[in-house]
């Protein structure tokens, strides 16, 4: 996903100049600097409001500032360069923006059914983990039938010890992350 990153912030970073060179030219290059400067005091503000922690603000501001300012750029040049396919291209360069794909394989990723098994020894980290939060949810959907009620706390006692075995450090790691413990509870 590194070089995504790089080849997607190069592409968007060449189409940034292109759209800053067009827009300058055809819409006058006070227009758009003095555009892309408010967007990106604009970026600045909502990073400085949004993010809490003082770490981590300052850099955020730079970023945001940073996108929003070449945000404007693509806004104002790219539609006096490619016309009405513009839309398409500011459209694709939202949709492949590198945090969005994260978010989505993710999201992919918690979603990919693991199927129930008796030999959980054979399942990935990954997949141990994603079928112990699937039969959490089960657990709590169910009503009723005892013996499937019991069949899914046996199969989570097996999903629990394999975890434990095979990475006994990182099992308080991996309650938390499931939501079944608070991280200070330790």
């Amino acid at each position: 996903m590194r070089a995504y990153r790089s080849v997607w912030r190069g592409v968007v970073v060449a189409l940034a100049a292109l759209a800053l060179v067009v827009g300058g030219i055809s819409i006058g290059w006070i227009a758009v600097l003095g555009t892309a400067a408010g967007m990106a005091v604009t970026g600045a503000v909502v990073s400085f409001a949004w993010v809490q922690e003082p770490r981590r603000r300052w850099r955020a501001m730079s970023d945001l500032a940073l996108w929003f300012g070449i945000g404007a750029v693509l806004m104002l040049g790219l539609p006096v360069a490619f016309g009405p396919w513009a839309l398409f291209l500011l459209i694709a360069i939202g949709v492949t923006c590198p945090p969005l794909l994260d978010l989505a394989v993710r999201e992919l990723r918690q979603r990919r059914p693991v199927a129930s098994t008796g030999t959980v020894h054979r399942l990935e980290a990954g997949d141990l983990e994603r079928r112990w939060v699937r039969t959490s949810r089960e657990l709590r959907d169910r009503r009723g039938d005892v013996q499937a009620v019991l069949a899914l706390v046996q199969e989570r006692e097996r999903l629990l010890d394999e975890i434990e075995r095979r990475d006994p450090a990182a099992f308080d790691a991996v309650l938390v992350r499931a939501g079944w413990r608070e991280p200070q509870d330790r």
